[in-house]
């Protein structure tokens, strides 16, 4: 997985959500983090492309910007007011256990993401 975020692999990508993740799995997450992805049997359909973020997953900048900000908070993820503004400690849930967090910062550290 750590070549594969280095080099943005997508053929690595279509394997893992068609083979370990699923539609429903991708569906839930991606809801969790806010991200429209469409109904399940469009992503099952479009599996391959999904997850590496084609296909029926619509995300923006400001998304995956915000993605990046519940990973660097250690998994809470901040409110979205559609622009940036100070977060109260009542407007962050936790969306994301510390461990697979953790494992994120270790190979933002190696340089291999």
């Amino acid at each position: 997985m750590a070549r594969a975020i280095a080099v943005s692999c997508n053929a690595y990508f279509a394997q893992l959500g068609v083979y370990d993740v699923g539609a429903q799995a991708l569906h839930d997450t991606a809801d969790l983090l806010g991200i429209p992805a469409g109904e399940i049997p469009e992503i099952r359909k479009m599996m391959p492309f999904a997850a590496y973020g084609q296909g029926p997953v619509l995300v923006t900048p400001f998304k995956m910007a915000r993605v990046a900000a519940t990973i660097a908070a250690g998994g809470s993820m901040p409110k979205a007011a559609g622009y940036w503004t100070k977060t109260t400690q009542e407007q962050i849930r936790r969306v994301v256990s510390r461990r697979p967090i953790r494992q994120l910062f270790w190979l933002g550290r190696c340089g291999l993401w």
